[in-house]
């Protein structure tokens, strides 16, 4: 099996909500792509209908320009044939779901992990340390601050070989209740 040189682990938000109420990162009109041709200003309660009535956008207010995609409709290509069998068969009885069970099991037990408030602050304290007492001597765990409390987790393993190569697996970590974002229950 190949050993990459780097191997990223981004757990991420994309902001997509504000707290204006207090003061938070939001309290002031964002810039919302709704197609790849339409973006609006908008304030917290536009963006909140946004959420309730699941219209996919994306907040681009801070983005640089080479970040914002061409399409929000475009669809990622996958690959059609497995390549690696050999080497991930002799791993697969190593999986269990014992530990994922259990992860999920108390990440859910956070009200929401909305990420401008205390839940999404903490649930991301708490993840912080859960990948830090599972991984191992060789991956180096760090968190990247945002403006907003909650941060990014960033998991770095050094591979021993193939220097000029990455993979980056990234997941949603915040979640909200669009009808309650601070309160209601969006586990």
């Amino acid at each position: 099996m190949q050993v990459f040189r780097a191997f990223l682990l981004a757990v991420a938000i994309l902001p997509i909500a504000s707290n204006a109420a207090t003061g938070g990162l939001y309290a002031s009109n964002r810039l919302i792509q709704l197609s790849e041709t339409r973006t609006e200003w908008m304030n917290e309660s536009q963006i909140l209908d946004l959420i309730s009535h699941q219209q996919r956008f994306r907040d681009i207010t801070d983005a640089r320009p080479q970040t914002i995609p061409i399409s929000l409709s475009s669809q990622p290509t996958f690959p059609t044939t497995l390549t690696h069998q050999a080497q991930v068969q002799p791993l697969l009885g190593q999986v269990s779901e014992t530990a994922p069970r259990s992860v999920l099991t108390n990440f859910t037990t956070f009200t929401n992990r909305y990420y401008n408030n205390n839940n999404g602050k903490r649930s991301s304290a708490w993840l912080l340390d859960t990948i830090k007492s599972i991984a191992s001597s060789r991956v180096n765990v760090t968190t990247f601050a945002h403006r907003f409390p909650q941060s990014s987790i960033i998991a770095r393993i050094n591979g021993t070989s193939h220097n000029d190569e990455v993979v980056i697996i990234s997941a949603h970590q915040d979640s909200i209740n669009g009808n309650n974002p601070d309160t209601g229950r969006a586990p």
